[in-house]
């Protein structure tokens, strides 16, 4: 999800967005429907509602959003790429009551306590910590009295993938220096309840892990869309690139996707009050 604080360039996101990348966005808006639906209903999502989803990338959470509130509600993403605002705006094609626009995670140009539900995934470990703060900040101003601000982010070092390549892991490796060089918050999952309370909400709900999930053919890890932010920034090398492609080559010829253990993927949200 591409929504950095904006304040410097050396912090920009990392993962390049493409038809690769689009797949694995589709695949997590799947699984995030199935294992976190009552949640979403418990937070305030439902016909009706005005929702907001900060970093929506190229749209695969938010066209979900847009159905479940309907054409009673109002389905807002902001992203500060414009290609995943393009490639949201095709998602949300027939969606009348859904809307994307550019904007920044603390700077999203949304009125004011306007919103019921505002959902933020994957957007806080890849900014730094105090850049993170700023964003929750902004973020909680957006919500209505009563209203939810929806977590989902990372303890990065805690996910583990079930396959045979050493190249892989190799990848992993590499992508979570190259993370952690740039002061990106990897473990900020384990603070979500904490950062919520320092914004005056409630917590309602805080948990960490999930269903054990099979990648579909052609899904790749993070790390890869990465890999040319990685390269220009001294953290891989074309020969890495190769060696990491050819171990995935080597995967998918097995017919089907590692298993991922989403050990680290922590969720919250709170009700301001």
């Amino acid at each position: 999800m591409n929504l950095q604080n904006g304040s410097s360039d050396d912090h920009r996101y990392s993962l390049e967005l493409s038809d690769e990348e689009l797949k694995r966005y589709r695949w997590m808006a799947t699984t995030a429907v199935e294992s976190e639906g009552e949640m979403w209903h418990a937070a305030g999502l439902q016909a009706g509602a005005r929702v907001v989803e900060i970093g929506c990338g190229p749209g695969a959470i938010l066209r979900e959003l847009a159905q479940i509130v309907g054409e009673s509600g109002i389905a807002v993403g902001v992203d500060a790429d414009p290609l995943a605002v393009s490639m949201a705006q095709q998602e949300l094609r027939g969606f009348d009551h859904a809307d994307v626009r550019l904007g920044l995670a603390a700077k999203s140009g949304l009125v004011p306590e306007s919103f019921d539900v505002v959902m933020c995934r994957h957007v806080l470990a890849h900014n730094r910590k105090d850049e993170g703060e700023r964003i929750l900040a902004h973020l909680v101003s957006r919500l209505v009295p009563g209203g939810c601000l929806y977590l989902a982010d990372v303890d990065y070092d805690a996910f583990r993938y079930s396959h045979s390549e050493p190249d892989l892991n190799d990848l992993e490796e590499h992508y979570i220096k190259f993370q952690r060089a740039r002061g990106s918050n990897l473990s900020v999952g384990l603070q979500l309840g904490d950062l919520l309370r320092a914004n005056g909400l409630e917590v309602e709900r805080y948990i960490c892990g999930g269903p054990v999930q099979q990648l579909p053919l052609g899904v790749r890890f993070p790390g890869w869309a990465a890999r040319e932010a990685m390269m220009a920034e001294g953290f891989a090398t074309p020969s890495d690139i190769e060696r990491w492609n050819a171990a995935f080559v080597r995967q998918e010829a097995l017919g089907q996707g590692p298993l991922f253990f989403p050990l680290g993927l922590c969720i919250a949200f709170g009700r301001r009050v």
